[in-house]
């Protein structure tokens, strides 16, 4: 059982006005204290529970307390802070209610039983806060049973200390080291000094107080990659005391880890959110607020709908519940709107958190502004598509330039230049394929005379109406070309002679069925034509070509307006 004049001394020590402010002050939580509850309370290493003042009932309880006491949370919630109590610690945890029933404030240490029944040792620190509206009283039970182990191991070995695995000095009330143990190596040379000297003066300084008031302490003490808790204790009438250190490097490590995994989330670049299951904000960062315009005060208790645009598609919120209620991580997109009515585009990550029997109790999300990087995607997309619509103007203002140079102006017929480049190619694939290919030289009968009688207007409008008539007859496989003056060629793939006739007899009585409007009058007028076709008349263009304008000049030289082959 502790001291009582132990765990009364810090309330008698205060002044009646101090008494009185630390009394009446319901001791609210900071808001900053508030948004890193679930982080900080959840996750302290140390067991921590808050229970009610009036009822003693717990209200909520840490994993850590879950883990090292044995009881779940539902079975914590339906014990008061009495269960917990080792019975003979009991009365003296109701006087210390009862004298401290206002301040409730208190540290001592205490018997503890697990539910298993196991003692132990627990050093207590005692806060009063409101919860819910009604008065509360937040706990951290630092488990010092090891601590109270090694003490008493460390009086026991005091007569072997030389086997003690922990440093164990002896000093004068001066501060001279009669004593230090192999362990103490490491101290002594951090202090840089031996058996026979004298502490660092910070140490004779704190000796010094200690002994004025007659009481221990224990330190942390950090030396290169350890660090030592060590309790200090002068040993009354025999002018000399005794350090007794424990390596803590291991608790240390978990609460600077701790300690940076709050300043992490603090600062972090993204901004945080943690809710309820309720969907009720219980945390934001300081980068939540910075993008969005709502402050600390402002959120928490809050929906996350507060940022609602109506612009994210419902669909999105759907494939969020169904992904968080299956237990599973889901990320996407929003388009939130800050509090003075701007929209942003956010990309967020949020998962479920779970305590230890694996309940989900809350909402983590971890949200980035991606506003101009959606801007930045839009500018391109536009300029790509601008891109590609003058992509497309040139090339179709290359693919007219083209036309126009294969093309003949006056009749819109393919011209010599695209002959030339098209005719070997044809015979090529003809000859590799195994297929005819016609040629039908056409000329205008009596062009020269039309042209000396009418003029040339004429003459042009004639040559029109025969290229349309060419078209009209041809495939878009052959080729129709103004060949020189009136004279025009078809080039007919895989068409053998005799075809060649037959659409060669068509064209001429199709020209010859056709007029002319010039002027008032209507004018017609026949063509000649020649066929000759590979490689029945010939193996080359050139040999070809001739064969053809023989056979045109034979149909000119038996009276005109006829087909020769």
């Amino acid at each position: 059982m502790p001291p009582k004049n132990l765990l009364k001394k810090p309330i008698k020590a205060l002044s009646k006005s101090k008494l009185k402010k630390r009394r009446d002050a319901k001791i609210k939580p900071s808001l900053k204290a508030k948004k890193m509850f679930d982080l900080l309370f959840e996750n302290h290493p140390i067991p921590m529970w808050v229970y009610d003042a009036k009822s003693l009932i717990f209200l909520a309880v840490n994993a850590s307390a879950v883990e090292r006491y044995g009881y779940s949370r539902a079975e914590f919630r339906k014990m008061t802070i009495n269960d917990i109590w080792a019975s003979e610690d009991l009365d003296c945890l109701m006087d210390q209610l009862k004298q401290n029933s206002r301040a409730r404030y208190y540290i001592g240490e205490w018997q503890h039983r697990t539910k298993t029944g196991q003692k132990i040792q627990v050093e207590l620190t005692a806060h009063a806060l409101e919860s819910d509206n009604r008065n509360a009283i937040l706990i951290m039970a630092q488990d010092i049973s090891e601590r109270k182990k090694a003490e008493a191991e460390s009086k026991s070995l005091a007569r072997f200390p030389a086997e003690n695995p922990n440093p164990v000095l002896r000093a004068t009330y001066e501060g001279k080291i009669v004593y230090a143990n192999t362990a103490s190596e490491l101290l002594l040379n951090d202090w840089h000094c031996k058996v026979g000297d004298y502490l660092p003066p910070y140490w004779i300084k704190l000796i010094s107080e200690l002994i004025n008031i007659g009481s221990r302490k224990t330190i942390d003490v950090r030396c290169e990659d350890k660090t030592y808790s060590i309790m200090i204790a002068p040993i009354p009438g025999l002018n000399y005391l005794n350090l007794y250190g424990g390596d803590i490097t291991e608790r240390k490590l978990m609460e600077e880890r701790l300690a940076q995994l709050s300043r992490a989330v603090e600062q972090s670049p993204a901004s945080i959110i943690i809710t309820d299951l309720e969907g009720k904000i219980q945390y934001v960062n300081s980068r939540f607020s910075q993008v969005t315009g709502y402050s600390l005060k402002e959120t928490i208790g809050q929906n996350p709908n507060i940022l609602k645009s109506n612009q994210t598609p419902a669909k999105t919120y759907q494939d969020l519940w169904q992904t968080l209620n299956t237990g599973g991580e889901w990320r996407g997109e929003f388009i939130n709107r800050k509090k003075n009515g701007e929209l942003y585009f956010e990309f967020a990550m949020i998962s479920p958190i779970a305590n230890p029997d694996g309940v989900i109790t809350h909402y983590l999300a971890v949200k980035e502004d991606i506003t101009e990087r959606k801007r930045a995607e839009e500018e391109l997309r536009l300029t790509n598509q601008k891109l590609e619509i003058q992509m497309k103007e040139i090339q179709a203002l290359q693919a007219s330039l083209y036309e126009q140079a294969i093309r003949d102006s006056l009749t819109d017929l393919y011209n010599r230049r695209f002959l030339n480049e098209s005719l070997e190619k044809e015979l090529a694939r003809a000859l590799r394929e195994s297929y005819p290919v016609s040629f039908v030289m056409i000329d205008i009968d009596k062009f020269k005379a039309i042209n000396d009688t009418f003029g040339h207007n004429l003459g042009d409008l004639t040559l029109q109406n025969l290229a349309r008539q060419l078209i009209h007859h041809t495939r878009t496989s052959d080729i129709a070309c103004r060949y020189g003056g009136d004279e025009c060629l078809i080039i007919l793939p895989n068409t053998s002679a005799e075809s060649a006739l037959q659409i060669a007899e068509r064209l001429r009585e199709s020209f010859e069925a056709s007029k002319v409007q010039f002027g008032e009058a209507e004018v017609t007028t026949t063509i000649s034509l020649g066929v000759a076709t590979f490689p029945l008349h010939g193996l080359t263009s050139r040999q070809i070509l001739s064969a053809a304008d023989q056979a045109l000049y034979k149909a000119k030289s038996e009276g005109r307006n006829t087909v020769v082959v």
